[in-house]
């Protein structure tokens, strides 16, 4: 693989230390695992090689595998999340979260301090909050396979969409030359989520998807009257 290559993988995620799946690209993995989520969706994930933004163990041996086969690789906390510090564990006032108008209970997610963390303890007046990432400090076992790369340039639109949007096969893409045309799905006209996904994937089709122009076009087409019959004096009877 080259930095830069669009690929889609797919892979199971296991703790090392207990053995218990925590992601998967599939559904049959997710459902005899139990975190089978209905509204997600499953199948073979795009990624950019050597963007950056998964773990720099996987990373690197993503890149360094072969279309079409399968890997087992172990990664130790250095090359995923680091190790777990002491010092990020802090206690924070209970004021803080009430101002948030949120619901605490030992392991809940919570935003505070501008750092995201989970709820340890709960006292009178004070939450004891764990900054770390919840898989500091674990090895991480991954088996996965790279099952395509894509090399056209609508291809590799198409999978930049589907890194940071829903539905990527309802989008229509043209490429001509240097630049593309994309007709948006219907869902981006309402979802308040398409417009900060905009900007990401304007990004990386810019950087990765082989053209310097994008254009984004929103299509509104009236829908035709339904036809009505016409009764003659020959089909009255």
């Amino acid at each position: 693989m080259q930095k830069g290559d669009i690929v889609k993988v797919d892979y199971e995620l296991k703790i090392k230390e207990t053995g218990k799946v925590i992601e998967t690209t599939g559904a049959e993995s997710a459902k005899a695992a139990g975190i089978f989520d209905d509204k997600a969706s499953y199948g073979p994930m795009p990624m950019i090689v050597g963007a950056g933004r998964t773990i720099k163990g996987f990373e690197d041996a993503i890149s360094k595998t072969e279309i079409g086969k399968e890997e087992n690789v172990e990664i130790v906390p250095k090359e995923a999340y680091g190790e777990r510090d002491a010092a990020k564990v802090e206690t924070v006032s209970i004021h803080e979260f009430r101002k948030q108008d949120i619901e605490l209970y030992p392991g809940a997610t919570v935003r505070a301090k501008g750092k995201t963390g989970t709820v340890q303890t709960i006292t009178p007046g004070r939450v004891r909050v764990d900054f770390n990432h919840p898989l500091a400090g674990k090895t991480l076992a991954y088996k996965f396979k790279v099952v395509g790369k894509a090399d056209k340039p609508e291809d590799k639109i198409k999978d930049i969409v589907g890194m940071h949007y829903t539905k990527p096969e309802e989008f229509g893409v043209k490429v001509e030359g240097d630049s593309a045309t994309i007709t948006l799905a219907e869902i981006c006209k309402y979802d308040p989520n398409w417009p900060p996904a905009k900007y990401k994937i304007v990004g990386d089709i810019r950087e990765y998807g082989s053209v310097g122009t994008v254009r984004l076009i929103e299509e509104y087409v009236k829908k035709e009257a339904p036809k009505t019959e016409v009764k003659t004096e020959e089909n009255k009877q």
